[in-house]
């Protein structure tokens, strides 16, 4: 055999082992077990190729609207009722006159997403009330009335939906003891870390854990949190796992503050926000950022980003615009003996969670009523009100701020994160609304594992148990440590409701 013969033999013997290795999957599991390891330019190349491909330089799918319910109108109106008990009704209107989402299918991302800079102004004051951007900024989030939420009909005072129950009433908490804080405050004990490919989460927990002296790398992190490399979200609830695993403390809280923020830095607890990342007006995501400290008396707060750099300083205005896409969700990381510590500035949300999103519920509502004084649309508002309503009980106004929140317009990408308004509408049989939502997602990106449970939630419903299995199945490829996915396997195998299964293992 002559050598050009041979170089011919070999390739094809190279080809047909990896269609072998890809058609049993033994590819796949390869590249998931060398990825964490590889350097970050060799971990990005497939998916650069990818994206050259014929057909994937596609616009993004966009979330769709609400879709109406039988014999009501399209678009239905929101009550929040004033401090002096009465109610300012404020109409949707149908969103192909005016509103800022448009049909959904031909507004571009761009003007979807111009809402976070607006929205944020947008709720800086309200008429003889104080700003909400300085209640954030001072801790002062006593909760107001509770935030009645309609939707289904054009009157100006619509009756609560059929099957709802009233928002849970909003108590004033006692907010935690003050402290004077030094004018600034640094955590240098952290190891900053520059993310590996599509490593956001990994990368910022093992920079928390170095500040308890873990000397762990975010590869090892990435082996625990995102088996599938391609995986778009690290869930928060699973950085505090893994901190947990460790032995050391870490909550997962939301409606925090910038005054907690300031005194969590100065008391030396690394904590972890989820925010808003805009990289370019059509490219919008979540991200993790780790605080590092704070200067100026607390207006500027640092942060070690994996993407952008160590010790980034941010306008405390500017933190809470990104934050509050999250519904201001922060991961403190401390050492078990330390606990008391943040519970003290915490408050009654550190282990009383009906307080922590009764306190969520309250910003989101005062937001909304800023915004829409001030006449602006703020659809984090409604979702943050929604998200917070869902987990108080109230899943049929939670379904109505949600309707709301569409109606004005959300980014593509924000239920790759959070995933609360697919049980609301669950809880409502809206199974229309979880399939069209789920499947948006999935189009933009296939392994998104709470969509495909939540898809085959509907189509359980639907009584297509094989494809619901399908789903099932994938999901549990995906992250095999997801709970929720086996639960909704075992629910499956036993003839019982996926639905059911996946609200019973909600984070």
């Amino acid at each position: 055999m002559t050598p050009w013969m041979r170089l011919v033999a070999g390739a094809i013997g190279a080809l047909l082992a990896l269609a072998l290795a890809w058609q049993t999957g033994l590819a796949g599991r390869a590249w998931r077990a060398a990825y964490p390891h590889l350097p970050a330019a060799v971990q990005g190349a497939p998916y650069r190729v990818r994206a050259r491909l014929p057909g994937a330089a596609r616009t993004p799918v966009p979330l769709p609207t609400p879709l109406p319910a039988a014999g009501t109108q399209p678009w239905g109106t929101v009550v929040v009722p004033g401090g002096n008990g009465q109610s300012n009704a404020q109409s949707v209107g149908n969103p192909d006159e005016g509103s800022a989402q448009g049909s959904g299918a031909t507004r571009s991302a761009t003007q979807r997403s111009d809402a976070t800079t607006s929205v944020a102004a947008g709720t800086r004051t309200a008429t003889g009330e104080q700003s909400t951007a300085e209640a954030r900024r001072t801790g002062d989030v006593s909760p107001a009335p509770a935030a009645s939420v309609a939707a289904g009909s054009s009157s100006p005072n619509p009756p609560t939906p059929a099957g709802a129950s009233p928002p849970p009433p909003l108590p004033t908490l006692a907010a935690p003891p003050s402290a004077v804080l030094p004018a600034e405050a640094s955590l240098d004990a952290l190891r900053h870390s520059y993310q590996t490919w599509n490593n956001c989460g990994p990368a910022t927990i093992d920079m928390a854990l170095s500040a308890w002296g873990y000397a762990g790398d975010q590869a090892l992190a990435a082996t625990r949190l995102k088996p599938d490399p391609d995986d778009k979200n690290v869930a928060p609830h699973e950085l505090a796992r893994y901190a947990r695993e460790r032995g050391l403390g870490a909550r997962v809280l939301v409606g925090g503050t910038l005054a907690q923020l300031r005194s969590l830095a100065a008391a030396g607890i690394p904590v972890i926000l989820e925010t808003w990342f805009v990289t370019d007006p059509d490219d919008q995501m979540g991200h993790y950022r780790l605080l590092s400290g704070y200067e100026d008396g607390g207006a500027r707060l640092r942060f070690h980003d994996s993407y952008l750099g160590p010790n980034l300083v941010f306008d405390e205005d500017e933190v809470d615009r990104d934050w509050r896409v999250f519904n201001r969700l922060y991961v403190p990381v401390y050492p078990l003996d330390r606990e008391a510590d943040v519970r003290a500035i915490v408050g009654a949300a550190f282990d009383q969670p009906e307080a922590m999103w009764t306190i969520a519920a309250a910003a989101a509502q005062e937001e909304v009523r800023a915004a829409e004084a001030a006449g602006t649309a703020d659809p984090y508002g409604y979702f943050n009100l929604g998200t917070s309503l869902v987990a108080l009980g109230a899943h049929a106004d939670a379904a109505a701020a949600f309707d709301r929140a569409r109606a004005i317009g959300l980014p593509w990408r924000m239920l790759w994160y959070q995933h609360a308004i697919f049980e609301a509408y669950a809880s409502q049989a809206r199974w229309a609304d979880v399939l069209a939502l789920a499947e948006a997602n999935l189009r933009n990106a296939p392994n998104l594992e709470e969509s495909l449970l939540w898809r085959a939630a509907a189509r359980d419903v639907a009584g297509d148990r094989e494809a619901a299995l399908a789903d099932v199945r994938l999901a549990l490829r995906v992250n095999p440590f997801l709970e929720a996915a086996s639960a909704a396997l075992a629910a499956l195998e036993s003839g019982a409701s996926v639905a059911d299964a996946l609200r019973a293992n909600a984070p």
